[in-house]
């Protein structure tokens, strides 16, 4: 677990996390026309035990990922995915449910 000025960032044992990925805890809520970011919002993120991020996938603030899943590359996680998800797109979207021992 890290934090630093920003929410909490869990990780499960055994997840692969793939180049250029980001994992983000820090957002801010719409402001007025003045100042479109308005202030300051943190939330933690927690990514399940075995899951696997491909490359260039960006996790939000919030963001909890169940255990078991896979992010195609290049996904955007905004949301809570149910454990042995296959995910991909922006934003990201359950495809499939995985088996429990699936390999493919």
């Amino acid at each position: 677990m890290y934090s630093e000025r920003g929410g909490v960032i869990k990780i499960g044992e055994s997840v692969d996390i793939g180049p250029g990925c980001l994992i983000l805890t820090v957002t801010h809520v719409m402001g007025t026309s003045q100042r479109r970011a308005g202030p300051g919002v943190v939330a933690d993120v927690d990514i399940g035990t075995g899951s696997w991020l491909g490359a260039r996938v960006t996790v939000l603030p919030g963001c909890r990922l169940g255990p078991g899943c896979v992010v195609g590359a290049g996904t955007l996680l905004n949301s809570v995915y149910p454990p042995n998800s296959l995910v991909v797109g922006t934003p990201g979207r359950v495809v499939r449910t995985l088996e429990e021992d699936e390999e493919d």
